[in-house]
């Protein structure tokens, strides 16, 4: 049973990988700053979840919530209680929040969904407001810690921790990794599969390395792809040696491909979800941006090599917008085909 005497926390947000990823130094600031207080962490992916239990010392609990309907009753917010939680009678699960921590930007919802679920008092409720002059992280941060915001425009890796994820990494040396999508959302982050390709061959051809290909489970045409073309350049050029890649899209949980992350050479990724937890790793990271904003969404990491095409002619903004390149080339933004 939980201590009532600590306080408990709670952090909401809901967002892709790389949206939580952010979020964490911010709860690991908090940790520090309040070490017996019980930091819960709702979130709305249950990969993600997974890693960061495995991966975050800091965090108490982290929950998977259903998020169908935000206004929806709490039992309908919340998974069902397991049968030992249902017997906590008065205990974590039923007390109200010492401090609800909404890092999205609506009040109404963070008010309604304090006052139907958590019950916080009104002046322990924490609403995100966008801060164009910040980070994604610090803009975060200052959700809670308002007064430190001219510290984190100054140096934010003087205030915040940046290696947020830790775990073991597999038992292999000696390779690189490359993602070669970004999902669905906003496709012209993307480099060209056809430039990875020139790039994976000058790697094969000037290196040693072995090369794993990583990506999501919603990728898997683009994993087709890359194997088709591997199988044509080979047939046809009989060299470099393939057989030192190892297309593992799809094939690996966050768990398992923050293990491969960790124990990499170098990471070679456009903004993705992937490069965010490889930067939460400490990872050394070779980055490439277009439509997004790196000074914003930038990896985490004030040694991570960031690389935006000197031809971009598109206004990147804190926004994401345009969230689509002005004058796209064969489904790619067009100055993504002289990034690399």
């Amino acid at each position: 049973m939980e201590n009532k005497s600590l306080k408990r926390i709670i952090f909401y947000r809901i967002g892709a990988i790389g949206d939580i990823i952010h979020c964490l130094p911010l709860i690991r600031l908090y940790k520090e700053m309040n070490p017996k207080a019980v930091v819960e962490l709702l979130i709305g992916s249950k990969q993600v979840a997974e890693l960061l239990k495995k991966s975050c010392h800091f965090i108490d609990r982290i929950r998977v919530i259903q998020h169908k309907n935000f206004f929806d009753k709490p039992s309908q917010i919340f998974p069902k209680l397991s049968k030992e939680e249902k017997e906590l009678k008065g205990s974590f699960i039923e007390r109200p929040a010492d401090e609800f921590i909404f890092l999205h930007s609506s009040a109404i919802k963070a008010y309604l969904l304090n006052q139907r679920v958590f019950k916080a008092a009104k002046n322990k409720v924490f609403i995100y407001k966008r801060d164009e002059s910040l980070s994604a992280i610090s803009n975060f941060v200052v959700t809670r810690y308002p007064d430190l915001k001219e510290d984190l425009l100054e140096d934010e890796h003087n205030v915040l921790d940046s290696k947020n994820l830790s775990i073991e990494g597999i038992d292999e040396t000696n390779y690189l990794c490359i993602v070669l999508g970004v999902g669905a959302l906003r496709p012209h982050r993307a480099i060209p599969l056809a430039k990875w390709i020139h790039f994976i061959e000058y790697l094969l051809n000037t290196t040693d390395y072995k090369i794993k290909i990583l990506g999501g489970p919603d990728e898997k045409d683009l994993s087709q792809e890359f194997e088709q073309i591997l199988k044509r350049r080979e047939e046809l050029l009989k060299v470099p040696d393939y057989s030192r890649i190892e297309n593992m899209i799809g094939k690996t949980s966050l768990v398992e491909l923050a293990k491969i992350l960790k124990s990499t050479e170098r990471l070679f990724s456009c903004d993705t979800g992937i490069l965010h937890i490889a930067a939460a790793l400490g990872v050394p990271i070779s980055s490439y941006f277009s439509i997004t904003s790196e000074q914003r969404f930038g990896p985490f990491d004030k040694d991570a090599k960031v690389i935006r095409s000197e031809y971009c002619s598109c206004n990147q903004s804190s926004t994401n917008v345009p969230k689509h390149c002005k004058k796209p080339v064969n489904g790619y933004a067009n100055c993504m085909w002289k990034v690399i």
